[in-house]
Parts: structure tokens; sequence; C-alpha cells
């Protein structure tokens, strides 16, 4: 028997569209967000789900309630927030512009995207 997996981001939160770390702490997703999210939904509404998986983020739950609107099958949502975003410890909340200005473009970067590299009190990827 085969399986599938189809593994999808949550559409664009008010962190996201005002360039704040958002990691553990809670954004709701803008009109485009949600926008996102019934698109995506409509891709996969010929797919076939048993189960699917969430965070606890209000982000999270409101993209895969789009999808499953198209999917009265599955029958089993598990919250699991192993998947949900890495923390970014002392940013969380902050807005890029201030982190650039107090340490600089250089550890901006390295702590925006770097994959082996902590902010402070945060996690690598």
């Amino acid at each position: 028997m085969k399986y599938y997996i189809y593994i999808f981001r949550h559409g664009e939160t008010y962190f996201n569209k005002y360039h704040i770390f958002t990691g553990l702490k809670d954004s709701k997703l803008t009109p485009l967000g949600l926008k996102q999210s019934k698109i995506i939904a409509v891709k996969l509404k010929n797919k076939k789900f048993k189960i699917a998986i969430q965070t606890s983020s209000s982000r999270s739950k409101d993209s895969l309630k789009e999808v499953l609107k198209y999917h009265p099958e599955c029958k089993k949502i598990i919250t699991d927030n192993r998947i949900i975003e890495s923390g970014y410890g002392k940013l969380e909340g902050l807005h890029h512009d201030t982190i650039i200005k107090k340490f600089g473009i250089k550890k901006f970067n390295l702590w925006h995207r770097e994959f082996n590299k902590r902010p402070p009190e945060g996690e690598s990827f």
C-alpha cells in the first residue's frame, strides 16, 4: 500500500507581513494568508486524507481548516507542536529593523535564516 504525505505551510500572518519575528508566538492570518490557504485547499481537493497534523497556533489551524473543507473523509486531526516553527527566543515579537539597528545586518541574517546559528535564547533549525 502506498502512502502519500502532503506538507504545506500556513498562509501569510500579520507578523510575516510586518517583518516581525514570529517563532513560537501566535500571529493570525492576514486576508492574503487566508486566500493562500484557500488556494492550497483547491490544489489538494482531489487528494484523499485520513489524518491531518497541525500545531496549536492559529495560523496552522486556520490554514488546515480551509484545506479540510474539501476532505470530509479526514476523521483524525492531530495537534503536535514538534512541527512548529523554530523559536527565535529574545527576538520573538521584535521587528526585523529593530534587530538590524541593534546588532547589524550580518547578525540579523545569521539569526534569521542560517541553519546552524541560534538567536539569543532561541533555536537553530
